[in-house]
């Protein structure tokens, strides 16, 4: 799909399923023992590489 032009598409596709699934059960949240207020998820569909950048909600 990103040799076809898709690339873009795909990319916001992944962010949001990724995004879902890391808020989904409070999993980091326990590991933390801390309140995520926001998640962000971004690909390098070149590199195939993702980061992912948790928001800590600083009034705990």
């Amino acid at each position: 799909m990103i040799f076809l032009g898709f690339g873009e598409d795909l990319k916001v596709a992944k962010r949001r399923l990724e995004k879902r699934n890391l808020h989904e059960g409070h999993r980091f949240e326990k590991i933390l023992n801390k309140k995520i207020s926001d998640i962000f998820v971004d690909w390098e569909t070149e590199l195939d590489k993702s980061i992912t950048t948790f928001i800590i909600d600083s009034k705990q």
